[in-house]
């Protein structure tokens, strides 16, 4: 055989491996949830508010959006700095009152630039049918200064113990989380 030919082969076989790889991977992001059905406000979230979750407030989507998603801004404390958040609940989860799959989504950009608008997770919760939750980040409109992968890494980690310790309607048994450029590496830096 020609090396040309074993190189093709070898990068056939390296690409059909990865393939099974990422797919078992992701396998765990699309299970079904057999959770039963809890009380009728486990999605109100006015009922989260505490010392900790503060400022709920829903936001007013278009109506494209809103036929496919709740969606409200809030705060949460980090290292007693005052982060601001969204999250944002596909209808058919408030309609089904039980816990739902999550995307904890981590944004890119630095201070204000690429900060989260009042659609962003709307958006990806209505393409991906999941739970979607995400932080400004301090310095990014909310207080503090971004450090950019310093002590602002705390405001991500803090996000997720809310999600397992503090919102009733997230399924943790089926939570993933994503970046976008700087989210990348602060979703790379939670995870380690």
């Amino acid at each position: 055989m020609s090396k040309d030919r074993l190189n093709v082969n070898f990068k056939t076989k390296f690409l059909a491996f990865m393939t099974v790889v990422l797919l078992l991977f992701f396998t765990g992001c699309y299970q079904e949830n057999s959770t039963p059905a809890l009380s009728p406000d486990i999605y109100r979230l006015e009922d989260y508010e505490n010392n900790e979750v503060f400022d709920i407030e829903k936001v007013s989507l278009d109506k494209k959006l809103a036929q496919k998603s709740i969606t409200y801004k809030f705060s949460y404390l980090s290292d007693g700095y005052e982060i601001k958040a969204y999250v944002s609940i596909p209808v058919f989860a408030v309609e089904s009152r039980k816990p739902q799959k999550c995307l904890m989504f981590n944004r890119g950009g630095n201070a204000a630039i690429g900060g989260l608008s009042d659609t962003t997770t709307a958006s990806i919760s209505a393409e991906c049918n999941r739970i979607v939750i995400a932080s400004q980040y301090r310095g990014g409109g909310s207080d503090g200064v971004d450090e950019f992968g310093g002590d602002d890494i705390n405001d991500v980690i803090k996000l997720i113990d809310l999600c397992q310790n503090h919102f009733k309607f997230i399924d943790m048994e089926d939570f993933c989380v994503a970046g976008v450029s700087r989210g990348g590496m602060m979703t790379y830096m939670a995870a380690r």
